[in-house]
C-alpha cells in the first residue's frame, strides 16, 4: 500500500517540499506546487491517513483554521524509498540495511543484523534486513 500511495501524482513533490521546511500549511504548499486545491486536500488527506504526514489545525481569528502538516518518521523513511529508486535508476551499486534501532547509523548499532537477504541486481549489490531504519550506501 505505501509504494502504491508513493507513486500517486504530486506525492513526492509534497513530501520533499514539506521536509525541506520542516512543516507547512495548505496554502503554502499548494502555492509553491501549484497543485489544484480539491487535489491536494485528497492526497494530504491520504498521506495523513497512512502516517507519512501528521496533521495539526491552528484557529487564527474568524477564519478556517490553518493545517499544518509534518513528515513523520514513517514519511522520512518514504523519502529514503525515492532516493534507492533514484540510485537504481542511475545503476549505482548500492547497498541498504535495515535496522531496529532509532539510530540512523548502523555501525554503532549492536542489535542490528547484517542481512537476511542478499540480492544481485544487475550491477547492485542489495543487502536488506528486517528493520524499521534504512541506511542507503553507495
Amino acid at each position: 500500500m505505501l509504494l502504491k500511495i508513493l507513486t500517486k501524482k504530486s506525492v513526492k513533490e509534497i513530501l520533499y517540499l514539506i521536509n525541506d521546511n520542516e512543516e507547512m500549511y495548505w496554502g503554502q504548499i499548494q502555492e509553491l506546487l501549484g497543485v489544484d486545491g480539491s487535489n491536494l486536500s485528497k492526497v494530504l488527506s491520504l498521506l495523513v491517513k497512512n502516517g507519512i504526514l501528521s496533521k495539526r489545525r491552528i484557529l487564527k481569528g474568524d477564519s478556517m483554521p490553518y493545517s499544518y502538516f509534518k513528515l513523520t518518521k514513517k514519511g522520512k523513511t518514504a523519502l529514503k524509498l525515492y532516493e534507492i529508486g533514484e540510485l537504481l535508476d542511475d545503476n549505482q551499486d548500492i547497498k541498504i540495511a535495515v535496522s531496529n534501532a532509532d539510530d540512523d547509523d548502523l555501525s554503532d548499532n549492536k542489535n542490528s543484523s547484517i542481512s537476511n537477504s542478499y540480492n544481485n541486481v544487475g550491477t547492485e549489490s542489495v543487502i536488506v534486513t528486517n528493520s524499521k531504519n534504512i541506511n542507503v550506501k553507495k
